[in-house]
């Protein structure tokens, strides 16, 4: 419940613009829940917004190995 509030929140401060911020919630989301793909996912959308490229991918390979039927 606290990864899914805290990912939910990361989403929020992308769309408001605020990349950093959701950086942190998007980690602490992890931390508190290390197998929630969607956190690994938002993670992974902030990274590429930064243009970190192999970091945005290495994040979303996480994301489909903690989830690979999920589309």
């Amino acid at each position: 419940m606290v990864a899914m509030f805290l990912n939910n929140r990361a989403a929020e401060l992308l769309a408001a613009g605020s990349v950093d911020a959701a950086y942190w919630h998007a980690r602490r989301a992890i931390e508190s829940d290390p197998g929630f793909a969607p956190a690994t996912n938002t993670l992974g959308v902030v990274w590429l917004r930064r243009g970190r490229l192999a970091l945005a991918e290495a994040a979303f390979r996480r994301t489909l190995a903690l989830a690979p039927d999920n589309p």
